[in-house]
């Protein structure tokens, strides 16, 4: 069995036999035999959300500035509190940003607004900076097996396999967009696929060796949240929402998020784990 191959995403190196052979894995769209697929969000981003936890639209024309609400602003935050020094705003992110502000609590930050074509291609080499990153952290550990540090590193080599040039600095970058990639828009999109399936793979591994606890995912502690993170779904760039202005990322308290992101008319509250991609699609 050692020298056995199973296949990879098209067009992708295959991974070798050892994410597999004790059922260690989930493939995705060719689950592993005897494993259950994950469930249906862990395979799509934010963006492809709207086919699995789409929350009901308010009413056309509505927007956010009159959405009727019985929440009451708790009036905690101010703009430096609530929205992080990287995110990127519109007119309509503004607005929006804006309006919702006076209603979360402390515990709840604004981490990612609007992103442009270029900004979209940047979070793809962001998230495989900081899964590589990860992965390094996790192999590191004395209290996983053998067999996991062997599945980590892996899925690492697939990684590196279509790498960002330079390698690292866009997980660290204090702008969005700072570190520039050599690499041209198709290798991009090739490394996308492939990160979008190692991130898969690596939450399987995460729960599988216990490092974080797949019961809490929806709203896990703070000491298991950068893990969650590296395995977030990224959308394909040209396909994110963040493109339009009017979906943010909001990090803290998970189901607070989403309970208040709903109260005040989100068309959509996805969450990541790390964080509730929440969208006002209506925001006019």
């Amino acid at each position: 069995m050692s020298g056995e191959r199973i296949p990879g995403i098209v067009g992708l190196e295959s991974y070798g036999i050892c994410l597999i052979d004790d059922g260690t894995l989930n493939r995705g769209r060719t689950p592993t035999p005897g494993v259950v697929t994950q469930d249906s969000y862990g395979m799509c981003s934010a963006d492809d959300a709207l086919m699995c936890l789409e929350v009901a639209p308010a009413a056309a024309g509505s927007g956010i500035g009159i959405i009727k609400t019985n929440l009451k602003p708790v009036n905690a935050h101010t703009r430096a509190t609530f929205v992080r020094p990287a995110v990127k705003e519109i007119a309509l992110t503004t607005r929006i940003i804006d309006q919702i502000m006076p209603y979360y609590p402390l515990r709840c930050v604004c981490i990612a607004g609007y992103l442009d074509s270029s900004d979209q291609f940047w979070k793809v080499n962001y998230h495989w900076d900081l899964l590589v990153y990860k992965i390094d952290q996790f192999v590191a550990l004395k209290t996983i097996s053998e067999h996991h540090r062997n599945c980590a590193m892996a899925i690492k080599q697939a990684l590196l396999k279509n790498a960002p040039d330079p390698q690292t600095g866009y997980r660290t970058d204090k702008t969005v967009g700072a570190t520039k990639d050599k690499s041209d828009a198709e290798q991009i999109i090739k490394r996308h696929a492939t990160l979008k399936q190692a991130k898969v793979d690596f939450e399987s591994v995460l729960t599988k060796s216990k490092v974080v606890n797949a019961a809490t995912k929806r709203n896990p502690p703070a000491s298991e949240k950068p893990w969650w993170l590296a395995v977030a779904p990224v959308a394909l760039p040209g396909n994110s929402k963040h493109g339009s202005g009017y979906a943010l990322d909001i990090s803290g308290d998970n189901a607070e998020t989403t309970r208040i992101s709903k109260a005040l008319g989100a068309t959509l509250a996805f969450n990541e784990a790390s964080h509730v991609h929440v969208e006002w699609k209506n925001a006019v």
